[in-house]
């Protein structure tokens, strides 16, 4: 059920393959009626009949911020088989989560699975067309501890493909330099957070100030 058939990679190396061809998609697969409901519960989001997809844009992005050749500390680079394995991540991840809204101002599903590190695939609804559809895909390193996990999708069962239980062991080093903001460099995404946490520390100081007066 969630492993692609050759046909199925075809279509993949096709559109990683020729990167200046006119836009293209490949549906993976249909929401399942599980997934769906994990999904709804989590997020509120309802993808009933909703199709998994990657298209052009998402993997010119995947390959030019994160490919091979864009190695960073604490961070692998996507490989072609990486897509491959999109079925699997996303329908057997270890967390669902919320992604915020992208620069489309489209409402985005955050999926966390581990293999031999943390990997973070997010995808965007595209509610008229009932698509999900890939914004970004990329993964960390794992630690020395973590580097024996090994991922076997065949043998899974309902139970095991929708555990719902996050995974927070074995955190990879360099983990911290991983985009958490719909693929934004880390630097970016944390320099926003810090300036919020200041705005607000500096509002309770002022209001304090004004009380002693």
């Amino acid at each position: 059920m969630f492993q692609l058939d050759e046909g199925k990679k075809r279509e993949i190396d096709e559109l990683i393959d020729a990167p200046k061809q006119p836009c293209k998609a490949v549906s993976l697969y249909k929401v399942m009626p599980e997934e769906a409901e994990r999904i709804r519960e989590i997020t509120g989001i309802d993808v009933v009949d909703y199709v998994h997809i990657i298209d052009k844009d998402g993997v010119n992005h995947v390959i030019g911020k994160h490919g091979e050749g864009k190695e960073r500390k604490g961070v692998e680079p996507i490989t072609k088989e990486d897509f491959y394995l999109i079925p699997q991540i996303v329908g057997n991840a270890d967390e669902i989560m919320k992604g915020g809204v992208n620069d489309k101002g489209l409402k985005v599903i955050k999926y966390k699975k581990r293999i031999n590190g943390d990997v973070y695939y997010l995808e965007e609804i595209r509610y008229g067309k009932k698509k999900l559809a890939l914004v970004t895909f990329y993964k960390s390193r794992a630690s020395s501890v973590g580097r024996n996990v090994r991922y076997e999708p065949t043998g899974a069962t309902s139970e095991t493909l929708y555990s719902q239980t996050p995974l927070k062991e074995n955190i990879p080093d360099g983990a911290g330099e991983v985009k958490e903001n719909l693929g934004e460099e880390p630097d970016v995404g944390f320099q926003k957070r810090d300036e919020k946490i200041m705005k607000r520390f500096w509002k309770i100081i002022k209001t304090f100030l004004s009380n002693l007066k």
